[in-house]
């Protein structure tokens, strides 16, 4: 089993990473590829392995203030993830279980990818 723990900065919200432009289509926002920059030197400093076939993803969100939902957050990670070459794909066929909690004392988000020993099928009782 091999495993990467990630401490990157809080990512845009699914709804801010993209926005409309008139003749283009839909763009990455400004605050996204900020984010995507800053995110990704950290992975690069990181050296992370990367997991070829399953894994499991976690993802530890530290506090925000205001109203939020936690899983408006993860699709920026895992496209970043992707990306970087961690993960295979962010479809259902690789990432088979992700966990997302909060820790109102962490900044960031803490993000741990676990691969290996993942059998097809498996799931929690």
């Amino acid at each position: 089993m091999t495993e990467n723990w990630l401490s990157l900065p809080f990512p845009p919200s699914v709804n801010a990473m993209y926005r409309n432009v008139s003749g283009k289509g839909r763009v990455k926002s400004a605050d996204y590829k900020k984010w995507e920059k800053q995110a990704g030197f950290l992975i690069l400093e990181a050296k992370p392995r990367p997991h070829t076939g399953p894994v499991r993803i976690s993802y530890t969100f530290g506090a925000k203030s205001g109203r939020w939902d936690m899983s408006n957050f993860i699709k920026a990670i895992e496209d970043l993830l992707v990306t970087h070459g961690l993960i295979e794909d962010d479809s259902a066929k690789i990432i088979k279980r992700f966990t997302v909690t909060q820790n109102p004392n962490l900044e960031g988000v803490l993000v741990r990818v676990t691969g290996g020993g993942i059998k097809e099928g498996e799931h929690d009782p």
